[in-house]
């Protein structure tokens, strides 16, 4: 690194707690290593390809690996490999949307970098919001579910709530981000 470089990363100012960039990517790495270990279990190939997917989307972020590993985790978690009972819906839920929420962080943030806090706190505060309308969701349907006996297939009806929920946020958020970046530009 040059003297002159050197200088010019000091001389940004400093606002507040910092973490190294590379945190988020292992962060993406944990959540994606649990939420297989709950879908798929611990063993066999369904799972070796779960560790491949997640190591792809450690070096890709916001590539069709991470896409996979979300479509892989889901499907299993939907098919039965997930087992009975709310908790590993919950936990494949969380995952998979870490996975997503901290890999568009970690695309844009060079991996050496340092990322302040204060920086994450609004993608932090969006990430529990959509998270706790999915996990709402997920229960209501789940408990539904299982009162009527139908358990077989009405996780799959969380499984499009899910995705319900994401098509409004983003037919909600991508014109209201247009026009801030628009406003913010003039």
């Amino acid at each position: 690194m040059s003297a002159e470089a050197s200088r010019a990363s000091r001389s940004f100012p400093h606002v507040g707690r910092a973490l190294p960039a590379w945190v988020l990517t292992a962060l993406g790495v944990v959540a994606g290593l649990g939420g297989a270990w709950v879908a798929v279990g611990p063993s066999g190939w369904w799972f070796a390809l779960a560790v491949a997917l997640v190591a792809a989307s450690a070096v890709f972020p916001r590539g069709p690996f991470t896409a996979g590993l979300v479509v892989q985790l889901a499907v299993a978690a939907v098919a039965g490999g997930a087992g009975a009972g709310w908790g590993p819906l919950a936990v494949v839920l969380l995952s998979t949307h870490l996975i997503v929420a901290v890999g568009m962080v970690a695309s844009v943030a060079p991996r050496r970098a340092l990322v302040q806090l204060r920086a994450l706190r609004p993608s932090a505060l969006r990430f529990v919001a959509v998270q706790a309308g999915t996990q709402l969701v997920a229960a209501v349907v789940r408990m539904v579910g299982v009162r009527g006996g139908a358990d077989d297939g009405i996780t799959w009806i969380a499984v499009l709530a899910a995705v319900a929920i994401v098509a409004v946020a983003v037919a909600v958020l991508v014109p209201a981000l247009g026009a801030s970046r628009r406003s913010s530009d003039g």
